[in-house]
């Protein structure tokens, strides 16, 4: 296992990869996230040959 990415999107909106190197544990802090919104996320896991697993199941959050 070479690591982690996090995917984020809005409910309807375009998944985008949240960190720009790979994590070492599937965990990250996302500052971006606006106050009142939804966002999904999902988790990727990728060997050292870059092979790039199904992404995980959504977790949903909302931010207040």
């Amino acid at each position: 296992l070479a690591g982690y990415n996090v995917y984020r999107q809005t409910p309807g909106g375009s998944s985008q990869k949240g960190n720009p190197a790979l994590l070492r544990t599937p965990i990250v802090r996302d500052t971006a996230v606006e106050p009142d919104k939804a966002y999904e996320y999902r988790v990727t896991a990728l060997d050292f040959t870059g092979n790039e697993s199904s992404p995980s199941a959504v977790i949903k959050v909302e931010t207040h």
